[in-house]
């Protein structure tokens, strides 16, 4: 649930649900995990947008904290922060975006299996947005994350012990996302690419609006 404080800022809270579904995973050279599916409660979580009104270029800077709430494949088991910072400009029918984003939280988080973080990383994110009026809108973008000092972020049923190859700050990929209003509801659809690891990322997400306060002009 959200709520329009004004036109720069915005709160939003919630708890996700999580329908899973598992596919054999190769979490390390010789080990292969069998598929599976089950439903969770994830992580609550709290976020905050600011969006300065700006006539040349668009800004908006996001930050979100999360509650280990989840069940232990869904959840690192300890709170997580993001913060994000997009810079957004219109140029003829293209509309360019970068992201940077500090964080403790891996850019494509993979719901395989219960992972433990170390310290926090640096991504970076470069696309474009694709304005198709009626259809909706379509995001493409690539990320590249650079784990700060020794941050670590691992699969805690893999090993005791962290595991370069497999740290997933350590990664880049792509991610393309397509979302489209229909009245009241609003319907997401994200695929993400992790190059590094081999791992795809598929979710949707659908929202309802209850309600809205009017803002003067």
């Amino acid at each position: 649930m959200g709520y329009d404080f004004s036109r720069a800022l915005e709160v939003e809270t919630g708890l996700p649900f999580y329908f899973l579904s598992r596919t054999a995973f190769l979490a390390e050279p010789g080990v292969i995990h069998d598929s599976y599916r089950y439903s969770s409660f994830g992580d609550a979580f709290v976020k905050a947008a600011i969006t300065p009104h700006d006539h040349w270029v668009d800004y908006q800077a996001t930050v979100t904290v999360t509650a280990p709430t989840g069940a232990a494949n869904v959840s690192t088991g300890q709170a997580t922060w993001e913060w994000n910072s997009r810079v957004e400009n219109d140029w003829w029918y293209l509309h360019p975006f970068g992201e940077f984003v500090l964080g403790n939280v891996p850019p494509v988080t993979p719901r395989l299996g219960a992972y433990k973080i170390m310290g926090f990383a640096a991504q970076v994110h470069a696309g474009n947005s694709f304005d198709m009026e009626k259809m909706g809108s379509f995001d493409v973008s690539f990320y590249e994350s650079v784990p700060i000092g020794n941050a670590h972020a691992f699969f805690t049923g893999v090993t005791a012990a962290p595991l370069p190859p497999f740290n997933l700050f350590s990664d880049h990929g792509f991610t393309g996302d397509y979302s489209k209003p229909a009245g009241r509801f609003a319907f997401d659809l994200t695929y993400s690419r992790s190059i590094a690891h081999a791992v795809d990322a598929l979710s949707l997400t659908v929202g309802y609006r209850m309600g809205h306060r009017r803002i003067d002009q």
